[in-house]
């Protein structure tokens, strides 16, 4: 009878710690989405004959205070394409130019630049 007492109260116990560890479990914390700081569409003004350098703004913090790199592609407002040479390019046009660059944390985030020429 102690014997079967003992199993009973041992299996018992098994069942109990089993139940514990099934509700103690619980879902797995997901890390929030990491985004962008301080990446807002914008517009700046350039000197006609200059060089316009963005290679600093190619580095992108995220919220996850990370470093990310950019992409940069750059066109004149009519849609040309334009040569880049380390992060930069001679201002020539005076209809202005518009950088897009492209970010990816998980998620691919955007902005634009629009560069007016004065």
């Amino acid at each position: 009878m102690k014997g079967k007492r003992k199993l009973l109260l041992a299996m018992l116990a098994v069942a109990i710690a089993a139940c514990l560890g099934i509700a103690c479990k619980g879902d797995p914390v997901t890390p929030p989405p990491v985004t962008p700081v301080d990446f807002a569409d914008a517009t700046v003004t350039a000197s006609y004959g200059d060089d316009f350098s963005f290679a600093s703004m190619l580095n992108v913090k995220g919220s996850d205070e990370e470093t990310y790199r950019a992409t940069a592609v750059v066109t004149k407002t009519d849609g040309t394409a334009v040569s880049v040479v380390d992060g930069g390019f001679r201002v020539n046009d005076t209809a202005g130019y518009k950088i897009v660059f492209t970010v990816d944390m998980g998620q691919t985030y955007t902005r634009t630049l629009t560069v007016n020429v004065v």
